[in-house]
């Protein structure tokens, strides 16, 4: 019964001792993974930030729908982290200077506008920026941006589209009552809207 006891208990002591044994190593492993997954990236000389536009820009990082499945390693960085980045290579002597690569047609008037104000507080550091985008049609506001670049390029077989900020339908119906005109319209089809601008407002 001795030997038993004895057995047991040693066979015990030995998976709970393997158990120990095997997590701390584990765990010295996931530390080291860990540790090297999240080291920073050396700046060499010379350097140039590239800011790639080609999804949408969330409020806040990884604040998007997309995200909750991304298993990749880069996260969808928020418009507060951008800007950061910029001021932050503003004053680093490695980085000479930002290129940004516009693809994407989810930017806003507004979301253009605070980046555009730190690129342009970036350049009074005298570093240079470049803009470079496939087509400026998708996105006014990635044009906004582009706007604050030294230089704007685009592909050759790109194109720009800027219907501007604001557009007003004007309406003549008050000046051609004062002129004594009246207007005869006839429709060759429906939903035709080129005659509203002779009607009331």
């Amino acid at each position: 019964m001795k030997n038993f006891i004895k057995i047991v208990f040693g066979s015990c002591l030995g998976v709970l001792m393997a158990i120990v044994v095997v997590g701390l190593v584990g765990t010295a492993l996931m530390t080291t993974l860990i540790s090297a997954g999240k080291s920073k990236p050396t700046l060499e000389v010379n350097s140039v930030l590239k800011l790639s536009f080609d999804r949408d820009i969330p409020e806040k990082t990884n604040n998007t729908q997309a995200a909750m499945y991304n298993f990749s390693e880069d996260p969808f960085l928020g418009l507060y982290e951008i800007r950061e980045c910029i001021r932050h290579a503003k004053d680093d002597r490695n980085i000479k200077g930002i290129y940004l690569s516009l693809t994407s047609g989810g930017m806003g008037n507004a979301t253009a506008q605070y980046l555009r104000d730190a690129i342009l507080e970036f350049k009074q550091s005298g570093k240079f920026v470049y803009a470079y985008s496939g087509n400026y049609g998708y996105s006014q506001g990635a044009y906004d941006l582009a706007s604050s670049a030294d230089k704007v390029m685009l592909h050759p077989l790109g194109a720009v589209d800027l219907p501007g900020f604001g557009a007003e339908i004007p309406f003549f119906k008050d000046m051609l009552d004062k002129i004594g005109v009246k207007m005869n319209v006839f429709y060759a089809g429906k939903f035709k809207g080129a005659n509203r601008t002779f009607q009331a407002q």
